[in-house]
């Protein structure tokens, strides 16, 4: 047994040391810093191997060098919907039956998504500042609930 842990940790050294020069020849090539790969991926193996370490997710940066983005709340309230996408909600279906295609054996075809998206978006290009002015209303509202739902929500989550 003493052997084979021995044996591991002879392994598991040697890996660490290939990987770092690894690490190393990339960074190079490729024009980062070294050190806090190294450093990332150790960590990251020390957090998969189970040691008392954080998530790295919540103390790590991304590719692009900026913080982790943070896991947000699944019980915060959603967003207010803008004016198009009250608009979408309210044209999707009239541009799928629109935009469908009769088939071979008689049944419609169901346009695809970004089909649909692309007329949506042509429509709403096209409508002047009057008849957009329902959907902008119905932003207004549902914004206005969402900063008091915001607000019931920040007030009981500091409780």
């Amino acid at each position: 047994m003493a052997q084979t842990q021995g044996l591991m940790d002879s392994l598991l050294k040697t890996t660490e040391e290939h990987l770092e020069n690894i690490i190393v020849a990339l960074a190079k090539e490729h024009g980062f810093d070294a050190e806090s790969a190294i450093e990332k991926h150790v960590h990251s193996v020390q957090w998969q191997v189970g040691l008392d370490m954080p998530d790295p997710s919540s103390t790590l940066l991304n590719k692009k060098g900026k913080k982790a983005k943070a896991k947000k709340d699944p019980n915060a309230p959603k967003k207010a919907k803008n004016a198009y996408m009250f608009y979408s909600a309210e044209k999707n279906a009239e541009i799928k039956t629109k935009l469908s295609t009769e088939q071979d054996d008689g049944t419609l075809k169901a346009p695809k998504g970004s089909e649909v998206a692309k007329e949506i978006g042509k429509m709403w290009q096209t409508l002047t500042e009057v008849e957009k002015q329902p959907y902008q209303e119905m932003h207004a509202k549902a914004k206005v609930k969402y900063e008091a739902e915001m607000e019931a929500y920040n007030t009981s989550k500091g409780e």
